[in-house]
């Protein structure tokens, strides 16, 4: 274990060393690259885990330490040098602190090497203050009638609402804020809920700050023919008040909870909220979270610039940027290869904690729209996954650009109409989707690949190989994709021949970590060959087509054959035999590794 000072952690950009997997190992390679230069700028002067003279820290158990002995180890520490804040339940870990001068305690925690320590992080309110406008209630009263602020427009809201007749009934989104003002006239009482336990500020139904009651009221405020109305004004909003009313709080905060969310059966998080240090404990809560059926949507910040956000960030997380009401990206709306998604944020007018109404900008007012709209398409269709939540978003997102993704927008604003309609199956074939080739003459092998790239794409690479004649029919070489998109090879191949497809990552864990579910499938005249195999640096698949039976063995992998590995079945007409005798794929010598303890590399 790393020993860590007091003096080296309350300075501690949180980015921890002890990856759990290739895919995590990979996650923090990436970030740290990505989070230096904020880190230095922001610690010791606002990011410092401090709080009334005690310093903030995770204590995750060590993988070879069973976590029962991580508990028995933290009774030694009853005497209150140690406060334990939270129990971190997802990794496995607890949130704590220690005096700021008591070096004594902290050796102790370092010894026996049970726990690897980290600092706590800093996480804060997306909103810009300064763009704050509380309104006295007597603008709305002239109308005596609702107004439907201009998000709700941008985002299709009461399109979905008019054609499909769903307005987010029986969704529970959990917002993680200041709280809110339950006795809001434009809130549905019977719709509010909320968590009163250890692990949050309480009670959940206050908000001294205004900053939860408005999200919330962005979300889900009723349809009442009063003030203001939300994006999906049926959804349920369990409200976990996470920080006091000066706005103060942390990652293991945030962590607490999501776990809290997760345990009052919510199936969509927003996360007004973020801070610009990486933790791993609160990456793998995440992970886990989306995994067990919720989607967590964040801010994607408000420093203007490209820098990461967290948790927005992290690759199981939809982080949202803002646009105003001409659709223009937001000046002070971070823009980073992370953004997934923009919305409505300047501006934006809902609900306050003083009864009335009030508009403010920031990715604080953007991340709403878009747990809206996952609330709008949860109605729409209960068994949706996180991914299938997040693809129909992105699939269907309108980008003023491009016909693509950028950094500003993401794939573009969030549309809650054509996300339903695609999943209904109105939208029609994606544009960017190749019809199927199911007329490849006879003797032809109708060959199909395809990939989807995960959060790294540049990294992947492929040759499809003629094995017969020796050369390459085919190839994408690395640095060539994006992250998160899809590939789909259609040919006809000579079905004489043999041929075999090797796939690369450059970094050496295969497609690991995405929201596209990373992956491949390799079909021969309509027979599934191979599917979503894990693989490490390359993978052969080799036997496609007219193929020796004692084809070399693939120095990489298992042979093809065996009951998982069915013959690509020949095509229509007998072959011809070649005139040679058929090449072996050509090979490079072996490449020199270099390890240390588990970790190679070429050299």
């Amino acid at each position: 274990m790393k020993l860590l000072s007091l003096a080296l952690l309350s300075q501690l950009a949180s980015v921890s060393a002890s990856a759990t997997s290739h895919a995590e190992e990979k996650e923090l390679s990436h970030l740290r690259r990505k989070t230096a230069a904020v880190t230095e700028a922001v610690v010791g002067v606002n990011n410092k885990a401090v709080q009334d003279g005690r310093i903030r820290i995770v204590l995750q158990c060590q993988p070879h330490k069973l976590h029962e002995q991580c508990m028995q180890r933290l009774t030694e520490f009853e005497d209150g040098r140690l406060k334990i804040i939270h129990k971190l339940h997802e990794p496995q870990a607890w949130a704590a602190s220690v005096g700021e001068s008591d070096e004594e305690t902290m050796k102790a925690l370092e010894e026996g090497n049970f726990f690897d320590i980290d600092s706590d992080v800093v996480r804060k309110p997306m909103y810009i203050p300064e763009s704050l406008q509380v309104e006295d209630g007597r603008s709305l009263q002239f109308w005596n009638s609702q107004s439907v602020p201009y998000g709700i427009d941008m985002v299709k809201a009461r399109d979905v609402w008019e054609k499909y007749n769903v307005r987010g009934a029986g969704v529970k989104v959990c917002v993680l804020d200041t709280g809110i003002l339950g006795s809001h006239e434009d809130f549905d009482a019977s719709n509010l809920s909320g968590y009163s336990g250890r692990e949050a500020v309480t009670p959940w139904d206050r908000d001294g700050n205004g900053h939860g009651t408005h999200v919330s009221g962005t979300i889900a405020a009723a349809d009442n023919d009063e003030g203001v109305v939300g994006v999906a004004p049926d959804a349920e909003i369990y409200t976990v008040r996470i920080f006091d009313d000066r706005g103060d709080f942390y990652g293991s905060d945030v962590v607490a909870a999501a776990e809290a969310c997760r345990d009052a059966g919510a199936q969509i998080i927003s996360m007004s909220l973020g801070g610009p240090s990486y933790m791993g404990a609160e990456k793998r809560a995440f992970d886990a979270l989306f995994d067990q059926g919720i989607l967590p949507i964040a801010a994607a910040g408000n420093d203007g610039d490209d820098d990461y956000s967290f948790p927005a960030s992290y690759a199981k997380v939809m982080s949202v940027a803002a646009v105003n009401s001409n659709r223009n990206h937001a000046s002070f709306s971070q823009y980073n290869d992370r953004v997934d998604i923009a919305a409505p944020g300047v501006n934006v007018r809902s609900t306050w904690n003083n009864g009335r109404y009030s508009s403010i900008s920031g990715t604080s007012m953007a991340t709403p729209h878009v747990s809206g709209v996952a609330a709008l398409i949860k109605a729409y269709k209960p068994s949706a996954t996180p991914t299938e939540l997040y693809n129909a978003m992105i699939g269907t997102a309108e980008n003023p650009n491009t016909s693509g993704r950028d950094d500003r927008y993401g794939h573009g604003i969030v549309n809650a109409l054509s996300a339903i309609d695609a999943l209904d199956g109105n939208s029609g074939p994606s544009p960017t989707q190749a019809p199927v080739q199911n007329n490849c003459p006879a003797g032809r092998i109708n060959f199909e690949f395809k990939l989807r790239t995960d959060d790294y794409g540049f990294e992947t690479s492929w040759e499809l190989q003629d094995v017969t004649a020796g050369t390459t029919v085919e190839s994408r070489a690395e640095g060539t994709y994006r992250n998160n998109v899809e590939d789909d090879l259609q040919l006809c191949l000579d079905g004489s021949k043999c041929y075999a497809l090797t796939i690369k990552d450059a970094y050496g864990d295969g497609m690991c970590c995405g929201q596209n579910n990373p992956g491949f499938e390799l079909v021969a005249n309509g027979q599934v060959i191979r599917n979503n195999e894990e693989f490490d640096n390359m993978i052969t698949i080799a036997g496609i087509g007219n193929c020796p039976q004692t084809a070399p063995a693939d120095p990489t992998n298992a042979p093809v054959d065996g009951p998982t590995n069915p013959p690509v079945p020949s095509p229509t007409n007998p072959p011809v035999a070649p005139t040679q005798p058929p090449v072996p794929s050509p090979t490079s010598p072996p490449t020199q590794q270099c390890c240390f303890l588990v970790w190679c590399w070429d050299c």
